[in-house]
């Protein structure tokens, strides 16, 4: 019936088309061109309309409820006229036909069961004028393309975009709550979400996502190339996945993006804002930021505030660069992939996050209990907040823009490289090293600005590359606790004036450490390569362990060198100790004629101070400085002097001071030598000015050359030669030392008494000045010029000779002053030139020799002894002899023999004792003139003692007061004894004398 029916139909009805189904149960109508009114409405379960290719056919002005189906097969347009169609069961378009508005007020298209295109691969498009409404239906693109292009379409919960086709939306619509999608489209418009959630796939190609969105877990949002694809004024959550497969942007106007799922970058895409307020992206703990694709970089821009919530940030390809200046990483941010994760502007860290590939390289970095994992590198930008780099995690800095730390707390418990020139800049920052800090270039750390900033070392801070200088620089104060500070190459340089270096600091590497201003030293450090090149070095109980050199600079506060350890003093500026205590107890070694300058300061050697150059020990300043001598001060380089000046108290307190080479010159004028002390070394210890010496010491090479040497008890041993200056005080010769007197200046023994059990060279013939003084002579005191004994002011002085006082050489006179108190106990020999005793000088010892005695008479209540065994003696004056004294004549033979020659009186008494020596080879007959006087002759000898002559000897002795002479004559040789072999050399050596002694008297006669 239907074949033959609608032929007829459309003839008779023309606009208003009826069709009537032959069934009772199910009728189907059919629709060729029209207005939808004399129709079924509404259309109920089992019924159905077809419309099929003939003419237009409106919805006008009705208000149709479909239950059933709605079959439209051609592509002609479905026109809605001020009408509402509502589908509760389904709408099926076969052809690529329109839902156009035609005219009147808008119309609706509500959807409750399925709308579907299930025919035809072109579009089918909703267009404007008609509000699609899809009340948790079916939207299904079987083949071709269902088109939401009227702008006012919406898709309440439970709506689900089905079929092979495309669900396409291409102007604005809303979304409200829940919807699954295989196939839907959004390409334009705004897409505002009322809680919509995205279940399955749905592909974004243009427009702007606004209101509230969730992709929901395990469902996905594709994004495609297209037109500008936003993000507006929406809060959109993902806990599926979003691709965003595109390199056009994502924009945001003031919109909020929750990530918990997967938000992929598979392009080299941007986060932008597009205007409005400030937007957020925040990726949570679960959520994963992925740049999977791409080799550029994809940005997220100013305006797009960028927060991750512990998720992962993952640069598969290419680089993730924040660049918004609002990005904020929170506690559990992970930073993955094989690309790059850059942060270019400002941004926030809170909290511990990993990372295998973040590039820091520009702007403020501000942590919140930033902890830092992985490897991170940092190409630009500040540190700002509080920041740690985590044990055993590596921050590379490397060359790009200016590096800061700013207004932070950064403790480093990994390892952070260096590996650019460029600068370590600080303002108002604290950093703690508790790991590495390695410098892989020759960079400095360096002020910027801000209040003093600090950093401390706890562990190792080190230059491992680089032949140039790294420069701590001013107002960072370098704290070093313990930790190691190592210059494999070139030369870390401390400059800044405030770093400290506390106990337990080791300096050590091939290159250099040095300090060249300021800096304190607190405890015990050691070091292979620390040079201290200027500024003062304040030491707080300061302990020096290794090898350090000193080229400029200031010692102050309290310092030691500790045994075996050493300090090289380099030339290059002043060097001083200025208000310290140094105690050495190593070796320190002067290797430069540059001063040691000392101000204010006590240097204790308890160990070796090696002056290896001509420098000399200044007082730069202050009050009196001392140097404690307790072990070696030594020069051992150098032809120069070093001099100790004025107002350095040097006191030896037992120590050795060695001259190898030049000369050591103690000139300050208050040197103190104690008890012990031991002059040593090929070179010449000089003291040209005052000074004290206490207890016995030793000499190699002591010359005494000026001032007063007071002595307390002092006692010489070894050599001392004296040119000049005076002995004051308590002063000892030992028995078997030397002092020898040399030319110089005056040479005075000045209020002292002086005991010299030694031997006392006088080899000047510069006076031997005494002034209020004592002197025992116990020694030898050799008169080896022509040389007087002076009084040279204050009360009378003495000398008292109970050894050897000699005049040894000087054709001259050697006169003993008459204000000088002298007594002889001992022996006094005259074997060169004239010694000229005290006016009326009582003899109670000895006078020997071959030269003259000088005085106006001597008194000999001793012995006097012509000869040296034997000889001549000549007194110039006249001789009185005493009961108790005796004259010594030896006789060896009648050519040598002892005679007394007076030139002028002598009066005899006491004894004449006469020994013969040698082979005593003397005859009967022979005659021997033992005394021959110029003047008068009176008295004779009370005694006469003979020893050595042979059995049988006899003689007479003759007093020939007409010749005023005394001949021993003899009157029986006896038998003669057998000489002893050592008196042969006597004998031989006075046979001169004794020749010239005949001649004397063949004249005389």
């Amino acid at each position: 019936m239907d074949s033959i029916a609608r032929p007829m139909l459309r003839h008779i009805v023309g606009a208003s088309l009826l069709a009537v189904c032959a069934s009772s149960q199910a009728t189907n109508y059919s629709w060729t061109i029209g207005n939808y009114s004399f129709l079924p409405n509404p259309i109920t379960m089992s019924d159905s309309v077809t419309a099929d290719a003939g003419g237009d056919k409106n919805f006008s002005g009705i208000s149709l409820v479909n239950d059933g189906a709605i079959l439209w097969n051609p592509s002609e347009r479905l026109g809605f006229v001020s009408s509402s169609l509502t589908n509760n069961n389904v709408v099926d378009l076969r052809g690529d036909a329109n839902l156009t508005y035609v005219g009147g007020a808008a119309s609706t298209f509500i959807n409750n069961a399925t709308f579907q295109k299930s025919v035809a691969f072109g579009t089918t498009t909703i267009g404007s004028g008609i509000s699609f409404t899809n009340n948790g239906g079916i939207i299904r693109a079987a083949a071709g393309t269902i088109d939401f292009a009227s702008g006012s379409a919406t898709f309440n919960v439970g709506t689900q975009f089905t079929g092979a086709g495309v669900n396409r939306v291409s102007s604005s619509a809303s979304f409200n709550g829940a919807f699954t999608s295989d196939n839907l489209v959004l390409t334009g418009g705004n897409f505002t979400g009322s809680g919509a959630s995205i279940g399955g796939a749905v592909l974004w190609t243009g427009g702007q996502l606004v209101g509230n969105w969730t992709v929901g877990s395990g469902h996905t949002l594709h994004v495609q190339s297209d037109i500008d694809k936003n993000f507006s004024g929406v809060a959109f959550t993902n806990f599926g996945a979003v691709n965003w497969q595109t390199s056009e942007r994502a924009g945001f106007v003031s919109s909020a993006v929750t990530n918990h799922g997967l938000f992929d970058l598979k392009n080299d895409a941007n986060l932008t804002y597009a205007g409005g307020g400030a937007s957020s992206f925040t990726n949570a703990a679960t959520g994963i930021f992925r740049k999977s694709g791409g080799a550029g970089a994809s940005v997220i821009g100013s305006g797009v505030s960028f927060i991750n919530d512990g998720g992962v940030i993952n640069a598969a390809a290419g680089t993730i660069e924040f660049a918004g200046g609002s990005a904020t990483f929170n506690a559990n941010t992970q930073f993955t992939g094989a690309g790059v994760n850059r942060v270019s502007n400002n941004a926030s860290f809170n909290g511990a996050f990993t990372s295998a590939n973040l590039v820091l390289s520009g702007g403020n970095f501000t942590g919140g209990s930033a902890s830092i994992s992985g490897p991170v590198e940092w190409t630009g930008g500040q540190f700002v907040g509080t920041w740690t780099l985590a044990t055993g995690h590596t921050l590379y800095a490397r060359t790009g823009s200016e590096k800061n730390f700013f207004g932070t707390t950064f403790v480093n418990d990994g390892t952070l490289n260096w590996q650019t020139a460029n600068r370590v800049g600080f303002v108002s920052s604290a950093f703690v090293n508790n790991g590495t800090f390695n410098l892989e270039a020759d960079a400095n750390l360096t002020y910027i600005g801000g209040s003093a900033s600090s950093f401390t070392n706890n562990l190792t801070f080190l230059k491992s590359a680089g032949t140039g200088t790294t420069t701590i620089g001013s107002s960072i104060g370098f704290v070093n606790n313990g930790g190691t500070i190592q210059a494999d190459t070139g030369t870390i340089d401390f400059a800044g004036g405030s770093a400290t270096f506390n106990a337990g600091t080791q300096f050590s590497g091939a290159g250099v450490n040095r300090v060249s201003n300021h800096a304190s030293f607190n405890g015990a450090f050691t070091s292979a390569n620390l040079v201290l090149d200027g500024g003062n070095y304040t030491g707080g109980a300061a302990v020096i362990g290794g090898t350090v050199t000193w080229t400029g600079g200031q010692f102050v506060g309290g310092w030691t060198l500790a045994s075996g350890q050493t300090l090289n003093a380099q030339s290059g500026i002043d060097k001083n100790l200025s208000g310290t205590a140094f105690v050495n107890s190593g070796t320190l070694n002067w290797n430069t004629t540059d001063r040691i300058g000392f101000v204010s300061s006590s240097f204790t050697n308890n160990g070796i101070f090696d002056l290896k150059a001509d420098a000399n020990l200044t007082y730069i300043g202050g009050s009196a400085s001392s140097f404690t001598n307790n072990a070696m001060f030594r020069k051992s380089a150098g032809a120069g002097t070093t001099t100790v000046g004025s107002a350095i108290n040097f006191i030896n307190n037992g120590g050795t001071i060695q001259a190898d080479t030049g000369t050591i010159n103690f000139a300050g004028g208050s040197a103190t030598f104690n008890a012990n002390t031991q002059f040593t070394g090929a070179g010449v210890n000089r003291l040209s000015n005052h000074a004290s010496f206490n207890g016995a010491f030793t000499s190699a090479n002591l010359v005494l050359e000026g001032g007063n040497f007071t002595g307390t008890a002092a006692a010489i041993s070894g050599t001392v030669a004296w040119t000049g200056g005076q002995f004051v005080g308590s002063w000892t010769l030992a028995a078997s030392q030397t002092l020898n007197a040399q030319s110089g200046s005056d040479k005075n023994f000045f209020g002292t008494t002086f005991v010299n059990n030694g031997r006392l060279n006088w080899n000047t013939a510069e006076r031997v000045g005494f002034v209020s003084s004592s002197f025992v002579n116990n020694g030898t005191f050799d008169l080896k010029a022509d040389a007087n004994l002076s009084y040279a002011g204050g009360s009378a002085s003495s000398f008292t000779n109970n050894g050897t006082l000699r005049k040894s050489d000087g054709t001259g006179s050697s006169t003993i002053g008459n204000a000088v108190n002298f007594s002889n106990p001992g022996t006094i020999e005259a074997l060169s030139g004239t010694l000229v005793l005290p006016a009326n000088f009582n003899n109670a010892g000895f006078i020997k020799g071959n030269a003259t005695v000088q005085t106006t008479l001597l008194i000999n209540a001793g012995h006097v002894a012509p000869g040296t065994s034997p000889g001549v003696l000549t007194l110039a004056g006249n001789f009185q002899q005493t009961s108790s004294g005796t004259l010594d004549i030896e006789i060896a033979s009648t050519s040598v023999f002892d005679t007394l020659i007076v030139n002028g009186n002598a009066q005899l008494g006491g004894t004449l004792a006469l020994q013969c020596i040698g082979a005593c080879a003397i005859a009967t007959g022979n005659s021997f003139v033992v005394l021959d006087a110029t003047g008068d002759l009176t008295g004779t000898f009370a005694t006469v003692t003979t020893s050595g002559f042979g059995a049988g000897f006899a003689y007479t002795l003759q007093y020939d007061t007409t010749n005023d002479l005394v001949r021993v004559n003899v009157t029986n040789a006896g038998i003669p004894p057998i000489p002893e072999p050592h008196t042969w050399a006597l004998l031989i050596a006075g046979l001169g004398l004794v020749t010239t002694l005949a001649r004397r008297r063949a004249t005389r006669r």
